[in-house]
This record gives C-alpha cells, structure tokens and sequence, in this order.
C-alpha cells in the first residue's frame, strides 16, 4: 500500500477523535496549503538527501513537534532502520540506525500508520532512546516502493502529549508522498550505483586477468623467439657446414632455399639462386628427371629416395638424394626439403 493511501488509514491512537467544524476544517486546509508553499520554495533546487533534511524540519514545525526522521528499512527482513534525514530540537542531526523490534517504527514501517498522542515512552519501554528523551507524542507512516515492499518511516515525535490526532494525520499525509516519491530517487540511484560499482569491479577484475594473460603470453613469445632465433642459428650451423647439399623447393618450383655447399657445385652463389626457377638453373637434360621427381613427391605427399650419376661444369658425381615433403597446417604439401649426399666412392670400387 502506498503512501497516497495514507488518508485512508486507520490511525492507532490514545485519546484520538472529535468532530471538526466546517471552520475549522478550512483552517486547516489553509494551514497545508501553506505548509505545502513553503516546502515547495524551499525545496525547488534540493534533491535526495538535502531535500529529506528540509523536508523533516518543515513536518517538525508545522506538527509542533521537536523530532522528525525520515529513514530507510534493510535487513534481509527490513527488521532494521537507518534515518536519512534526522530533525533534533530545531537542528539537523547526524544519521542513527536501530532495530526496529519494541519500537513505534516497527509498528509503522510495512503495515500502517500509526500515532500515539501520549506516554509513547512508557508504552514502548524496550526503546531506549523514547526513554531518554522522555517522548510523549508520536506520529509515523510506512513508505512502500512501487511494488509494495517496504521502503521505510517518515514519523515525527515530542516530549509533551498531543491533543488531537486527526491534524497530525492531515499534516503527516502532506508530507509523506513528498519523501516517497524522494526515497525511492534514492533507492534507484544507490540501486544504479552499486550495479555500476559492480561492473566498474568487473571491469577491474577481467582487465587484470587479460593483462596478466598479456604477459603471460609475452613470455611465451619471447620465449618461442628465443627458440626460433636459437634454432634459426642452429639450423643454419649446421645446414652451412654440411658436406651434403640441402635445398628446399616451392610448390611453384622455385628455389626457397640452398646451402653454399650445393650452390657452390652449380657454380653459383647461393643469393643468387634464391627465387629462381629450376628450369633457370638446370640445363633440360637434367631439370626433366629433377622436374619428374619432384612433382611426384607434391602429388603423393610420400618422401622419394633415388641414386643417380649428376655432372655440373665438367665433373661427375654420384649422388644419393632424398625428397621430403613439407605440409602446412591444412596438410598439403608446399615444399619440398632435399638432402643430397655424394656416394660416387661405393660405385668406384
């Protein structure tokens, strides 16, 4: 129930009830327009809390009481209260929070309103602070949101008796839905900020595991470079003081590599070799049985082994030769590594 059903509440009093004139009435009806105009001036530029603050001043004044709160229920029952806005004997106070158990609050907050015009200390002995200011009178209403849960207490309260509680009710009804409508602003805007909170910590949380992935994936790529240029040097080492001749052939049969030992054979140089086609560099005696070899070895995918007599600037050699194929990551071949070794001794014997 919300609090513009306040007026149709039924109020818990002592002594409460008599009949109103028709001039009186009108007095009070003035005395809200009134109180109304002044609230409206003096909270035209206020929000939040600093609205609350003069809002429970003015319910203080205009019920001629010392005390007012206006304050939020929590708890995983509500069964708690922290005031947002606190009025003590004509000045702000700082904040309190309290049990509601054995309290008038407890009696207001999520059921009803509630006033009681006399020894409210006495019939509420468990609340301490009642006892210690000696309150007498007290007035209160629930606040829900717009679900009908309960929000929290807007209430006002004073050391002498009151006399009459249906103008505590009108003046209370005046300003009830005023400190709605301003709690639940409240409530949306610490509702959105613990949900930003609560991503900005995400955020922070996952920018931390992506930069401690970052530097864990840069170590493994200094590491992999590491390797690669140590086994660059290795591989190079070793390929350049080989006696046998090492090459490697393109799918689009041009010379991706040779070492010195094999370019120097040819009579090249080996940078000059780099990109050149075989038929560049063979003459057609022996590209075609080379061009056979290697094509086979790209259309199986199958290593090829083949003794055969090879002649290059007048001298003749025999030379033992294996094709290895070179897959890529989708295992099609794209190159072909050869090793040529000279076995012209086993055929001299």
């Amino acid at each position: 129930m919300g609090p513009e059903n306040l007026l149709k509440e039924d109020l818990k009093t002592e002594n409460a009830g008599y009949v109103i004139s028709p001039v009186e009435a009108e007095a009070r009806r003035s005395r809200v327009d009134r109180v109304l105009s002044t609230l409206a001036e003096e909270t035209a530029r206020s929000t939040g809390v600093d609205f609350l603050k003069v809002l429970v001043r003015h319910l203080a004044e205009a019920v001629g009481f010392k005390y007012a709160l206006v304050g939020e229920v929590y708890g995983e029952k509500k069964e708690n209260l922290k005031t947002l806005a606190l009025w003590t004997d004509g000045k702000e106070s700082d904040n309190i929070a309290y049990a509601l158990s054995g309290t008038p609050c407890g009696n207001v907050a999520g059921k009803t309103v509630c006033a009681y015009l006399k020894n409210t200390w006495k019939l509420f002995p468990d609340d301490g602070m009642l006892k210690d200011l000696k309150i007498e009178s007290y007035i209160g209403a629930p606040i829900f949101d717009s679900s009908g849960s309960p929000l929290g207490v807007l209430a006002a309260f004073h050391d002498e008796p009151a006399g009459d509680a249906s103008d505590l009710r009108l003046m209370l009804s005046t300003f009830v839905i005023r400190a709605g409508i301003e709690l639940k602003r409240i409530k949306a805007g610490d509702e959105k900020k613990t949900a930003e909170e609560g991503l900005q910590r995400i955020v922070r949380e996952k920018t931390v595991e992506l930069e401690r992935a970052n530097e864990a994936l840069r170590h493994e790529l200094e590491a992999l470079r590491k390797y690669r240029d140590e086994s660059s040097m290795l591989y190079g080492a070793v390929t350049e003081s080989s006696g046998d001749f090492i090459f490697i052939i393109g799918a689009d049969l041009r010379v991706r590599f040779i070492n010195r030992t094999a370019a120097a054979f040819l009579g090249c140089r080996r940078d000059d070799m780099q990109g050149r086609r075989l038929d560049e560099i063979f003459p057609p005696s022996i590209h075609g049985f080379i061009m056979q070899n290697l094509e086979e070895v790209f259309r199986t995918g199958k290593p090829y082994f083949r003794e055969e007599d090879f002649s290059s600037r007048g001298r003749s050699l025999w030379l033992g030769t294996r094709l290895s194929p070179v897959a890529g990551e989708d295992g099609k071949v794209t190159a072909v590594l050869g090793i040529s070794r000279e076995i012209t001794s086993r055929f001299r014997k």
